[in-house]
Order: C-alpha cells, then structure tokens, then sequence
C-alpha cells in the first residue's frame, strides 16, 4: 500500500514539475528576448505610410557586410544594414517622387547604433516636366552609440540614453550644392517597453514594443524575436500626430528562433506523454500485486 502511494507520489510530482518548467520556458521565451545575431542577406521589407508626403513607400533593409567604424577615436565592430526604398504621389496634376537609400552601422556587440548615412531625393513635377529636384544628404555619429534596444530586453524594462549625435548635412537643390553644415546635439532619452499583439502585412507577431519621448516628438517600435528586426515603426511629430507608419511586409531572417507557439506545442505533447507512462506504471503495478483469493 505505502509503495503503491509512493508511486502516485511520484507520478504527481513528475507531472507538477514538467508543467512547472514548461511554464517558465514559455514565460521566458514570450517575456524576455535576447540579442540576434544577423548574416549577410538577411533582410526586412516595409510598406511605409507616409503623412508628410502623403504617400505609401516602400523601403527594404538589408545586412550586406561586417565594416569597423571609427568614431571619436574609437573603432566599432557592425553590421552594415543597407537601405533603399522609393514612393509616388500625385495630386491635382503635381507629381511627387521620393527616393532614399543609406547605410545604418550596428555595433555588433549590441546593436547601438554608431552610425547612420542617408541620401532622400524628392523629385516634383507639374504637367509630365520636372521642375525641381531636392536631395538631402545626412551624415549622423553618436558617441557613445545610440542604444535604442538595450538587450536583453523585456516586458516593463525601463532605461535611459544619453548621447552626442553629430550631424553633417548638405541640401542639394537643382544641382547646386552648398557646403555642408555640422552641428552637435546632446540627446537624452528615456525608453520604456511593454508586450503587444500586432498585426501586419507578413503576419502576427507578439512583440515588443519600445517607446521615448524627445524634443521632436514620440516614437515607438515593434520588436519581434522571430523576425530579429521591427515589425513596426510609427513616428509622432510634437502635436502628437502620426508622420510615418512602417509595416513589415516580408523578411527573411536567418536566426529566427522557434515560436512561442512552437514551444508550447512540444511541452504539451512531452507533458502528457510523461502523464500517461506515469498513470500506467501505477495501474501495472496495482494489477502485479492483487491479495490472495482474488
């Protein structure tokens, strides 16, 4: 009798136990996300709404090489994520084409940002003939890297930035190009993330999502393990109203880990098998030991 509890005993605990651990796995997993690590082509494509020029653009991220920058002396290890992206609109007889392609440098170590290099272009037409053509060329450095994600990151998990951003700019209109202005800016940020459910094109995803408020205004991204990169990014100007809204619509991500779902899946399955082989351990053992006369 007292073996036969014992056995229950055990069989229960075993059962308590799994389920036990298999919470703290999805807990963890769903909770909490640790930093990728990318390979070339890996790559993240968006559909951008754009408000400022009132139309929907398209821009893709790419990771297309391993360069070490210097900044302020110092030489960083990153990934080269290569933008490019172009859009349309036209109103009222007035066309308006916008192109951007840069360059974004990811410290490899934890994804600060040391770099970012930019050229946007709008071209505007009036009646099929191109009357004018602006192309800003924006070169920025922070120092110290900007750390935009600070990993591990997780849900409620609250810090604070403060960086030298050092920006050189150049206008040029019509072809005529003046020379380049530079300026410095002290930023300081406060980040703050909570957990979200979101829809987008390429699917849902739970995600991260990382909020701050600066001088310009309020942003917040969507970060998804699974994707390695942002499912979303929507940018508020100071009155609190949408500029861009960006979308992911396709990826592909080398270093994609299993999904919530996924785990879940497998500890159901490992909980109940352990369950069964438990329960008819306990009925083989009743049957083997009945009293005599029976």
């Amino acid at each position: 009798m007292i073996k036969k509890l014992n056995c229950k005993i055990l069989a229960l605990s075993l059962i308590f136990f799994m389920t036990l651990q298999a919470s703290s796995i999805v807990y963890s997993e769903v909770n909490q996300s640790e930093k990728p690590s990318y390979s070339i082509g890996d790559s993240w494509e968006y559909s951008v709404d754009d408000k400022r020029l009132m139309m929907t653009r398209s821009l893709t991220k790419s990771v297309v090489r391993e360069a070490t920058v210097e900044v302020s002396g110092n030489n960083y290890d990153c990934y080269v994520i290569e933008l490019e992206g172009s859009g349309e609109s036209s109103e009222m007889g007035i066309t308006v084409k916008f192109t951007v392609e840069g360059e974004i440098y990811l410290q490899k170590s934890d994804l600060t940002i040391v770099e970012m290099r930019l050229e946007e272009t709008e071209e505007t037409e009036f009646g099929g003939e191109t009357t004018y053509m602006i192309t800003e060329k924006t070169n920025s450095t922070y120092d110290p890297p900007l750390n935009e994600l600070n990993f591990p990151i997780s849900d409620g998990k609250v810090w604070t930035v403060n960086t030298t951003e050092t920006v050189k700019q150049k206008t040029v209109f019509d072809g005529i190009e003046p020379p380049e202005t530079e300026e410095t800016n002290e930023i300081f940020r406060e980040y703050n993330i909570r957990i979200e459910n979101v829809t987008v094109p390429s699917g849902t995803f739970e995600a991260f999502v990382i909020n701050y408020t600066d001088t310009n205004g309020y942003s917040e991204y969507y970060y998804s393990s699974n994707v390695g990169y942002f499912v979303k990014i929507i940018t508020y100007d100071g009155y609190g109203l949408i500029e861009t809204e960006e979308e992911l619509v396709n990826y592909t991500y080398a270093g994609s880990p299993p999904t919530p779902l996924d785990w879940q899946l497998i500890l159901v399955i490992a909980i109940v098998v352990i369950g069964i082989v438990a329960i008819s351990a306990i009925l083989i053992m009743r049957r083997g030991k009945k009293p005599p006369g029976l």
